[in-house]
């Protein structure tokens, strides 16, 4: 993540999709015409999702719920840890 105020927040949720989310956050971090902020909520996965997160710790806003809350829920959490 750059350290200027982002153009874009891209929220993504995050629920034991360990073997994809690599795919989407390398997607949104590839944006070339604007400033991305990528903001991802963890929302309690039991897979193998947080090693697969820690790959982006620097890139991302990574935000793990202690347990499910559900897509709405975790997106509003996201958009509330969006600059």
């Amino acid at each position: 993540m750059k350290n200027s105020i982002p153009d874009v927040s891209i929220i993504i949720t995050n629920y034991n999709y360990g073997k994809y989310v690599s795919r989407a956050i390398r997607s949104c971090l590839s944006q070339k015409h604007c400033n991305v902020e990528v903001v991802v909520v963890d929302d309690a996965s039991t897979d193998d999702s947080l090693k697969a997160l820690e790959t982006f710790k620097d890139d991302i806003n990574l935000i793990v719920n202690e347990e499910n809350m559900g897509v709405a829920a975790s997106a509003n959490v996201g958009i509330q840890a969006a600059k």
